[in-house]
């Protein structure tokens, strides 16, 4: 940082976007294979892209900032926030999360 090679540099920012969507469960009971979840999943995105892309540039509006950078966006939809909050604790502090 500081010099001109950085400031030339294309400045990438990746963005992890978790959300619970309660469609995500009925993909999850009803595939019976990896192909029927990942056909299920295609067509949940192909309606909820155009939802999904709005939230994203209503979201942007308050960050100027973030312009200027290519984003990369990784969603991860699911049918328990919580749930997976909660694992994710488990994975990084070795105990369980526990509820104020």
């Amino acid at each position: 940082p500081g010099d001109d090679i950085y400031s030339e540099c294309v400045k990438t920012h990746p963005v992890l976007l978790i959300f619970e969507d309660r469609e995500i469960k009925v993909i999850e009971e009803n595939s019976v294979t990896k192909v029927d979840a990942e056909n299920a999943l295609d067509a949940w995105l192909t309606t909820k892209k155009i939802a999904i892309k709005a939230a994203i540039d209503e979201r942007l509006t308050k960050y100027p900032n973030v312009r200027p950078c290519f984003l990369d966006f990784f969603l991860i939809p699911m049918s328990d926030v919580g749930e997976f909050k909660k694992s994710l604790y488990r994975a990084i502090h070795a105990i369980d999360y526990k509820e104020n």
